[in-house]
């Protein structure tokens, strides 16, 4: 009877050590995973190319038509990444992931990556920036289809061969 009034402390209590456990981490669902790779080797110059870049991917993530396709899946939502590779040693996030789900979060990623700064220029090594952005893939996003996209415009004369690299990405399902 000495300790009866712990037999009505406990119910009061349980709640609150539910509340204060440690949640697991929920991963947000969305329709596709996009890993945009930009090219700024030597072979990309800054007078004209590199810029085409940079307002390419402004202009599309502004473009009603890539909305309306975002929206069009089955949760109408994105999570996109942008990272800028050159050499084998030269990787670099310009902007990190980002839920696009409406033409708010659209422009603004549209904006960060279009004011990025390039951060370097170098070789050329393709296949190195897809192993890289292999390990990217481990976020707090969750979907059914993770996408690598790349642009390039130098044969490749660094790293990795690039074909194996996309074997590689193939064989861990991107």
């Amino acid at each position: 009877m000495r300790y009866a009034w712990l037999g009505k402390l406990i119910p009061l209590l349980a709640p609150l050590a539910l509340v204060m456990a440690p949640q697991q981490a929920r991963a947000i669902a969305v329709d596709v995973e996009l890993m945009l790779l930009i090219d700024v080797s030597g072979s990309i110059n800054d007078q004209t190319e590199f810029p085409l870049q940079m307002q390419g991917y402004r202009d599309a993530f502004n473009d009603p038509r890539v909305l309306a396709a975002i929206q069009g899946g089955k949760l109408g939502r994105i999570a996109v990444r942008a990272d800028f590779w050159s050499s084998a040693d030269q990787y670099a996030t310009a902007v990190d992931w980002t839920l696009i789900s409406d033409a708010s979060s659209a422009g603004a990623f549209a904006s960060e990556l279009g004011d990025a700064r390039r951060p370097f220029r170098g070789l050329t090594a393709p296949g190195q920036a897809i192993i890289r952005s292999m390990f990217a893939f481990t976020n707090e996003y969750e979907s059914e289809r993770q996408v690598i996209d790349i642009s390039g415009d130098g044969a490749q004369n660094d790293g990795i061969h690039a074909d194996t690299a996309v074997n590689y990405a193939l064989a861990f399902g991107i």
